[in-house]
Order: structure tokens, then C-alpha cells, then sequence
């Protein structure tokens, strides 16, 4: 009888230092639940609070002071750090850089929505490559500075599948020592049982993939390292652990897999955590860290023969190292 290969595992929450609600949810999606990975939003509004949190949960998993160590022992789950990312962000906020182009902006100064944003890069898509590159600079350089060592980069909504990002960050990211990068492509999304339902989700998830698709040879091309698979696309905080199954036995033979979540603790009035950013899924995140921290969690991934790993293990062909 032959036996299953175990897949590896990468849990990621996104939007870490949005917001407190947010902060506090993923911090404890570390100490008592399975996540693996999360990434720093260099202009969020809880920034900073975000990188001390940090520090204390890395220093506690050092100690073996984590209340999550069984679960993750279950789970053969490596002893070395957590991956930090940074969460490079041209949709929501503040730029970083007050030279950003007004053109790139709103009538308040702040980034363009995501539609607007893929708009005005894809009528021009080389006439702002420098000014991206110098914000994503200076965003990347926020993390540094605040004494964590970024491992990888991933897009707030998706930025990173849009050439002039991907233009932008060829020459940056090697400066930084960073050679990891998501690649957003999710297998059956549109034909699977995926949650895409109706024309218009349907679309948005067959440009996302044709992104991707395109995505993935720019990468290749500069031997950037990234997942083999990944999911969450078109269920941005509302990830179940029914999905997780759906995901895991969509993503054989691959060997390793990463999940984008987007969990945090319940809040009861929004508008007092979410200031000065909207956050339209808060009402949705708290049911992904429910089942992070949770005994089915570990149940689920041992059923399929899963175990935990890091994007920083990750090889030059997308598997673990």
C-alpha cells in the first residue's frame, strides 16, 4: 500500500499592524493556534505595536513558552523563527514617500482603491515603475528599521500580480536580502468547489489567475522562490476548516502550500478599532482565528497527513528545504 507524502503547511495572515483588533488576533493565532507566517503593513495605523508584539512572541517561542507548542509538536512543526513579511501596500492609507505621484492618489492623499489603482497601471504601466519602487523601498525600510528582518513580501490585494510592481521590486528586493515572494495561483478556484459563485466572481477570479499565470514566469525568469500553491484568493477572511480540507486534497502532489488568511479577535463596535482605515471584513475574520486556535485544526491536518513549514525553508523549485 502506498503511503500519502505529507504536505507542508504555510498558515499566513495577512494585515498584520491594520489595526489592534488585527494585531492582537494574529498574535494569538501564534501563541495558541498553528499559524506559521504573517506580514507587516509598514503604513498600518498599529505598525509599531505590531513589531514590539512581535519581538515578544518570537522570544517566548525561543523559551518554548508558547502555549500552541503541543499542537505544533503534533505537527512537526520546525523550531525556527516564525516568518515575518512585509505586506507591500499601494491600496489603502498613506504612502510612505510625500513624492508620491498625486496621479496614484485620491482628492485626501491617500492610495487609489485596487480597481483604480490596476486602471491607471495598466494604461500606463511604465510610467510609474520609479515612484512604486521608491514607496516599496521605503516600506520595506520601515520594517527594517524597527529591528525585524523581513523574509518575504506579499501584496495587499494582490498588488504584487501587476507588472509595474513586479517591475519595481527585481531590483529592491535583493538589497534587502529577500528572494520570496507570493504567488497568488490557486488551483480549482474556478471550477472547483472554490466558494466563487456568480459571473462576477467568476471574472475577478479568472483574471486573478491569468495574473498569476504571468506572475509566475516573471518570477521564474529571476529565480525568485514562492509556493507551488496557494489559496484564499476569493475568500479573504472567511476561510473554514471545510475550505482548509477542500484546499488541502486540491493541492496533491504538491509539497508545500500556502494558506492566506485573515484572522482577529471579535470587536463590537468597528468604527472604534478600524479608524482611520475601513476594514471590511472584521465582521469575518474572528471565525479564521476561532479554528486556528483550535483542537479540530490539528485534527484535520493530521487526517491529511500535513505538517507545518516555513516559507523561509522553502527551495529555488518550491519545496521544502
Amino acid at each position: 500500500m502506498t503511503r500519502t507524502a505529507r504536505l507542508s503547511l504555510v498558515l499566513h495572515a495577512d494585515d498584520f499592524g491594520m489595526n489592534r483588533a488585527i494585531t492582537d488576533g494574529i498574535i494569538k493565532g501564534f501563541r495558541e493556534g498553528i499559524l506559521t507566517s504573517t506580514s507587516l503593513l509598514s503604513n498600518g495605523p498599529d505598525l509599531r505595536r505590531a513589531a514590539s508584539e512581535w519581538k515578544r512572541l518570537e522570544s517566548d517561542r525561543q523559551s518554548g513558552h508558547l502555549l500552541s507548542a503541543s499542537k505544533r509538536a503534533t505537527l512537526s512543526d520546525s523550531h525556527s523563527p516564525f516568518d515575518l513579511g512585509v505586506h507591500l501596500n499601494l491600496t489603502q492609507g498613506i504612502p510612505l514617500r510625500g513624492d508620491f505621484p498625486d496621479e496614484l492618489r485620491d482628492d485626501g492623499g491617500r492610495f487609489l482603491s485596487i480597481g483604480s489603482l490596476t486602471a491607471k497601471l495598466l494604461m500606463r504601466p511604465a510610467r510609474f515603475v520609479s515612484a512604486i519602487r521608491a514607496e516599496l523601498r521605503d516600506q520595506v525600510s520601515r520594517v527594517v528599521d524597527l529591528g525585524c528582518r523581513p523574509t518575504h513580501v506579499n501584496g495587499h490585494q494582490y498588488i504584487e500580480m501587476l507588472a509595474p510592481v513586479r517591475q519595481a521590486l527585481n531590483p529592491l528586493l535583493p538589497l534587502f536580502g529577500i528572494d520570496i515572494v507570493r504567488r497568488p495561483r490557486e488551483p480549482g478556484v474556478l471550477f472547483g468547489r472554490s466558494g466563487v459563485r456568480g459571473p462576477v466572481s467568476w471574472t475577478i477570479a479568472f483574471i486573478k489567475q491569468s495574473f498569476s499565470s504571468t506572475m509566475q514566469r516573471d518570477l521564474e525568469a529571476r529565480r525568485f522562490r514562492f509556493t507551488e500553491s496557494y489559496f484564499g484568493t476569493m475568500l479573504a477572511g472567511r476561510v473554514t476548516l471545510r475550505h482548509l480540507e477542500r484546499f488541502i486534497l486540491r493541492s496533491r502532489p504538491s509539497s508545500v502550500v500556502e494558506v492566506g488568511l485573515h484572522p482577529a479577535v471579535a470587536v463590537t463596535r468597528p468604527s472604534r478599532w478600524d479608524e482611520p482605515w475601513h476594514d471590511p471584513l472584521y465582521a469575518s475574520r474572528p471565525t479564521e482565528l476561532s479554528w486556528l486556535v483550535s483542537d479540530q485544526a490539528v485534527d484535520v491536518l493530521v487526517k491529511h497527513a500535513c505538517q507545518l513549514t516555513r516559507l523561509s525553508s522553502l527551495s529555488s523549485e518550491g519545496v521544502a528545504a
